[in-house]
């Protein structure tokens, strides 16, 4: 099945590992133009040019590395159709009285203001392409609440409330802006929540 991916031009946050390098191979199958930024140093080595794709290091977090990336992406794909906000750290695993104030602002630095940054500096892109995609990533702990989850939760349940004013916002553009909600996945992110759980 064709699914009309063909040249599009695709940015994946934290896409050298885990579900976003998933979600970029399948771009890059489809004949997509895939630009993944990490954090990982060893995760972007792991990006071979005869996959298709680029890799370039950014942190989202950061709004000055944010400009960086768009920079990259005006010079490598000359623009911008799909934006995949993928990016997220897992946060800590203890009762809200005990997480610290920086790890409340790291995880939502990540999850949210990361998501929130991309979209700022991809819409105009997208705009200037006559239309596009926003996928923002969520998760279930976006939908229900998890006990000693608290900033990991409160950042999800955000990039929901952040998709749905940016699907009113964009849509009269051409602008199709969605957030996906995946459970457990087996990935080494996984792990680390499982073994700080235990």
């Amino acid at each position: 099945m064709d699914l009309g991916l063909e040249h599009k031009r695709v940015l994946i946050t934290a896409g050298a590992a885990g579900i976003g390098r998933a979600v970029a191979e399948r771009f890059a199958a489809e004949g997509a133009k895939v630009l993944v930024c990490d954090v990982d140093p060893e995760a972007i080595q792991s990006i071979q040019p005869s996959t298709g794709m680029v890799a370039v290091a950014a942190d989202v977090s950061i709004p000055e590395s944010v400009t960086k990336l768009f920079a990259e992406i005006e010079s490598r794909l000359g623009g911008l159709d799909i934006l995949v906000n993928n990016a997220g750290i897992s946060g800590p695993s203890k009762p809200v009285e005990a997480v610290s104030d920086e790890e409340w602002r790291s995880t939502l630095g990540v999850n949210l203001d990361g998501a929130f940054y991309c979209a700022r500096s991809a819409v105009p892109l997208i705009k200037a392409a006559g239309g596009g995609t926003v996928i923002n990533m969520s998760s279930t702990s976006g939908l229900l609440p998890y006990s000693l989850r608290s900033p990991y939760c409160a950042a999800k349940y955000a990039v929901i409330g952040l998709s749905d004013v940016m699907a009113m916002e964009l849509g009269p553009h051409n602008i199709n802006v969605n957030a996906i909600c995946p459970g457990a996945v087996d990935t080494r992110r996984l792990e680390r929540v499982q073994l700080m759980a235990a």
